[in-house]
């Protein structure tokens, strides 16, 4: 909560190089966050966040992609702080990482420093269609997500391939 204070703070102080430190910040800590979890593993990620959330997240992030963490960025429903570290446990490489942390930082940064700089009072069409925006990518990711649940797991590629090539026990 303090980090979306702080953004729309930024915004109302400093204008567009605000929207710009805001940017720059987030997506260097996430990707410092991703490295952390990479790098050091569960049981380091488990004495920073209870071990049920981050257990409940990974499961439903571990073979995800670029599309998931973007919107993991963006949607309030998310503890994107936390998907950070949860990426960095999952599968998705960095290079996919640091682009949905890009993208959505920055479309999370564009809103929230947007109120600042409309001196805590945006017109009516900015909030028509940030509740446009968000509304639809909440129904995309429901529709993907729903089409997905009716699908068995995905596994890794290197389990897919073997299993195809009948080398499992």
């Amino acid at each position: 909560m303090l980090r979306l204070a702080l953004m729309i703070a930024a915004g109302y102080v400093y204008g567009i190089p605000g929207l710009l430190l805001v940017i720059a910040s987030t997506v260097v800590g996430s990707q410092i966050a991703f490295t952390i979890a990479r790098r050091h593993g569960r049981t380091l990620i488990d004495r920073i966040a209870p071990p049920q959330v981050v257990a409940r997240w990974d499961q439903a992030a571990r073979y995800q992609g670029v599309l998931f963490y973007y919107l993991a960025f963006v949607l309030p429903i998310f503890p994107s702080d936390l998907m950070c570290y949860v990426a960095g446990l999952a599968t998705i490489s960095p290079r996919r990482f640091l682009v949905a942390n890009l993208l959505g930082r920055t479309t999370c940064a564009v809103f929230l420093t947007a109120i600042g700089i409309y001196g805590m009072a945006p017109p009516l069409w900015f909030w028509g269609s940030a509740v446009a925006c968000i509304v639809a990518l909440y129904a995309g990711w429901r529709t993907v997500s729903g089409r997905t649940a009716r699908l068995p797991l995905r596994q890794p590629p290197t389990s897919q391939f073997t299993a195809q090539l009948g080398l499992e026990p």
